[in-house]
C-alpha cells in the first residue's frame, strides 16, 4: 500500500529500516535541530561563566584581581572559606537587587484600562434612554 502524502502533495515513501526511517526524522526537523544546536553552542559559554565566577564568590575575589593576578604571590586577606565567602556574595547580590518596579507598572497599567474602559462605556439612563 502506498505511504499516506504530506500537505504538499509529494507521497513519502515507505520505510524500510531504521536507517531510512532516522534520515527521514532528521530531514523533517532540521529547524529544531539547528536551533537545538545553537543552544547547545551558547550554553557552553554561558555556563563556563557561570563556574568561574561561582569559583571567584568561593576564593573572595573580583574578576579584576582574578585576570590580574593580585592574590597570585600573597594570601587574600579578605577570603573567610568556601561557604562564608559564598554566603556573603549571596547577601550582598540580594541586598544590592533594586527593588522590582513590576508591580508599580502593572497598577499603572491597570488604571489606565480602568479609565479607557470608563470613557467608552455606554451610558445608560442618559439621552439615549429617551
Amino acid at each position: 500500500p502506498p505511504a499516506p502524502s504530506s500537505g504538499s502533495g509529494r507521497r513519502r515513501p515507505a520505510h524500510h529500516g531504521a536507517r531510512e526511517f532516522a534520515g527521514e526524522v532528521v530531514e523533517d526537523a532540521s529547524w529544531p535541530l539547528g536551533a537545538a544546536a545553537v543552544a547547545l553552542g551558547l550554553a557552553f559559554p554561558v555556563a563556563s561563566l557561570l563556574v568561574f565566577h561561582w569559583r571567584l564568590a568561593a576564593i573572595a575575589q573580583t574578576t579584576n584581581e582574578s585576570v590580574r593576578g593580585v592574590y597570585r604571590h600573597h594570601p587574600n586577606r579578605h577570603n573567610r572559606g568556601c561557604r562564608r565567602n559564598c554566603r556573603d556574595a549571596a547577601v550582598r547580590l540580594v541586598a544590592r537587587s533594586a527593588p522590582s518596579r513590576l508591580r508599580a507598572a502593572f497598577d499603572e497599567y491597570a488604571e489606565a484600562l480602568a479609565r479607557a474602559s470608563q470613557a467608552t462605556r455606554p451610558r445608560l439612563g442618559g439621552a439615549a434612554a429617551a
